[in-house]
């Protein structure tokens, strides 16, 4: 299921921070400061690194990433040995919030999508919804629940490559074509060469 877009869900991430009652020991990040924030190194590093595997974001492989959940914690609440998955990652609420903040507007720009996630019970027994806080407010539970999916064909950083080639050749293309029209000989030449494009090279279409 869509949510609705990255508005409503920035409200749902700081109802996050206020409903826990978490000091804040900065201010709240905004779209126009947010890398700067202490936390955006680890959060972009621990995104770029799943987005290597695959098109889906989801905040518990982030806090992984970031050495703030281990696979083994991860697994026993999956498996309902864990009542709430806060009580096992290893970061206060404050802290957790401006985090899951700031991971929404680095997957906005990213041009990735928001999609709630049920997740339920592991092994054995009656499905249960299970929960990632200790009070299980509907809100707050929709932030955690919450994956950013490429919705792109190729894979995340096949297209991130693919630009980065084209950006070259566009800037190789630019230096020839000012170097051929600096020489009166080489003029005609240069733009004759520069009409020609390797085999196999398409231009991207633009998202």
């Amino acid at each position: 299921m869509w949510l609705p877009g990255a508005t409503r869900l920035g409200v749902l991430v700081w109802a996050l921070v206020l409903g826990h009652g978490g000091a804040m020991s900065a201010a709240k990040p905004t779209v126009a400061n947010y890398r700067n924030d202490e936390l955006y190194p680890r959060i972009a590093r621990a995104v770029d690194e799943i987005l290597r595997h695959g098109k889906v974001v989801a905040p518990v492989d982030v806090f992984i990433g970031m050495g703030l959940l281990s696979r083994k914690s991860l697994e026993d609440w999956r498996l309902g040995r864990v009542p709430f998955l806060e009580r096992v990652i290893q970061c206060n609420l404050g802290r957790l919030g401006r985090l899951l903040h700031v991971l929404r507007f680095h997957a906005h720009d990213l041009n990735l999508k928001p999609s709630w996630t049920a997740y339920m019970r592991w092994g054995k027994g009656p499905k249960q919804r299970l929960r990632f806080t200790k009070t299980g407010d509907e809100k707050l539970e929709e932030v955690y629940a919450t994956h950013f999916v490429w919705p792109g064909k190729m894979a995340f950083h096949e297209r991130a490559a693919g630009r980065a080639e084209e950006a070259t050749g566009a800037a190789v293309e630019r230096g020839a074509a000012a170097e051929g029209s600096a020489s009166p000989e080489g003029g005609a030449a240069a733009e004759g060469e520069l009409s020609k494009r390797p085999a196999g090279h398409r231009r991207l279409p633009e998202r």
